[in-house]
């Protein structure tokens, strides 16, 4: 599908190859159900990497569970966001928590994973809420920092980019070119752009 009109001041788009952690049959989890990004209300969300204890993750949810529409174990750690940000929390504590709650049920459950080494691989995702843009970079750099990146092997695989200047602000899993400034955006860091005044403003913190 191309687009071909867009009238948004915020535009999220999502294509990779289709993360499996319950070793499902392909056609279980290529369908719209498990296409990203995932939306609710103003909220859209995009993640790049795996939630490898989908299951138990998804039984922490409480009466946000029901709203899982597929099965994509990214759209997991999306109800877990818009969960803690129903409750209250900004966004840096609602990816805190996560990280904290994943960690701890990895601990309980890595018994019954005997084929699983770790709770995931990689967080990297991109989030609105119809205000601002959100864009999180987390993964083992110890594990995972070697790899190298699909396009041009000049950084690493799961290390964001972007490109900032008044009028817009783009982020990706990596460059797309070489002609054009990006600024990486390293594992641990959150960036948050916003319009203000009629200029585009970014924020990043360690989270």
């Amino acid at each position: 599908m191309v687009v071909r009109n867009l009238n948004s001041l915020i535009a999220v788009a999502h294509i990779r190859r289709a993360s499996n952690p319950r070793g499902l049959p392909r056609e279980k989890i290529i369908s719209i159900e498990n296409s990203q990004p995932f939306g609710y209300g103003s909220y859209l969300f995009a993640h790049n990497g795996v939630i490898t204890i989908p299951n138990e993750m998804a039984d922490l949810l409480g009466g946000w569970k029901p709203k899982i529409r597929g099965l994509n174990d990214s759209e997991v750690y999306f109800w877990h966001m818009v969960k803690e940000l129903s409750e209250g929390r900004s966004l840096p504590q609602a990816l805190k928590n996560f990280q904290k709650n994943l960690l701890r049920v990895w601990e309980e459950s890595r018994g019954k994973h005997p084929d699983k080494d770790r709770p995931y691989i990689g967080l990297n995702m991109i989030f609105s809420d119809g205000e601002k843009l959100y864009a999180y970079c987390k993964y083992d750099e110890e594990r995972d920092g070697k790899v190298k990146s699909l396009c041009y092997k000049d950084q690493p695989a799961l290390q964001m980019s972007y490109i900032l200047d008044s009028e817009k602000l783009i982020v990706v899993s990596e460059k797309t070119n070489v002609e054009d400034y990006w600024k990486p955006l390293r594992s641990g860091q959150l960036l948050t752009g916003q319009i203000v005044n009629g200029k585009m403003r970014v924020h990043i913190e360690e989270v």
